[in-house]
């Protein structure tokens, strides 16, 4: 009913809440639903809710890694911002594409290094490969973190291995968080901002327990 109306926002709710609760595919769903919106997106701000909704998809996509996978749904927003007409959202997209070309030149060899490490799990280079995607890019710890500690980067691997056994006291949590923080000063952009958000975590478990 969102959907035949227009209310794009109530409609992908709905698909999301569907998604929480029954073994549907919650970003199939969503993609069917934009998909068909987007043949006639409507007034600017119902293109612009849609285009958001497509930012928030090509976002898991590249949490889960799938590069190509954001490409095809970014070309996606990059019609319904065309037929929209608004130069708003066409820099947008045209600056979320910039910065996917950017990850797809930098991590060329991630592709393989997920096929080898489904025959390999143990390959410190494929590891080290995924672990920092995962990590530092797609901010997704909890895949990541198990890979870096399998890298072939030893600095890293400590660290890593650190963090998946998670300190016992508020002064460990502190440490832990300050080698996150140091290592973040050596970056920048999103890379930054993904190991910032790691220290933080720690900073935020170690506070209620801290004096001075």
């Amino acid at each position: 009913l969102a959907a035949s109306a227009r209310d794009h926002a109530t409609a992908l709710a709905a698909a999301e809440e569907l998604g929480q609760s029954y073994a549907v595919d919650r970003v199939a769903l969503k993609l069917d639903l934009l998909a068909a919106a987007a043949k006639d997106p409507g007034d600017a701000a119902a293109a612009a809710t849609l285009v958001g909704a497509f930012f928030e998809l090509v976002d898991e996509a590249v949490r889960h890694a799938d590069l190509p996978g954001a490409a095809a749904i970014l070309s996606q927003a990059e019609t319904v911002a065309r037929k929209s007409k608004s130069v708003a959202l066409a820099t947008d997209v045209q600056k979320r594409r910039k910065d996917l070309r950017d990850l797809q030149g930098q991590y060329r060899s991630l592709p393989e290094a997920l096929e080898k490490l489904r025959q390999r799990p143990e390959d410190p280079v494929s590891n080290l490969t995924a672990g920092r995607f995962y990590c530092f890019v797609a901010g997704n710890w909890e895949v990541g973190l198990p890979m870096l500690a399998r890298g072939a980067d030893q600095s890293l691997r400590t660290l890593a291995t650190r963090d998946l056994q998670p300190p016992a006291t508020a002064g460990m949590k502190a440490d832990l968080a300050d080698a996150w923080w140091e290592l973040a000063e050596q970056s920048t952009g999103r890379v930054q901002e993904n190991i910032r958000g790691r220290a933080a975590h720690w900073y935020r478990q170690a506070m209620p327990d801290l004096a001075g």
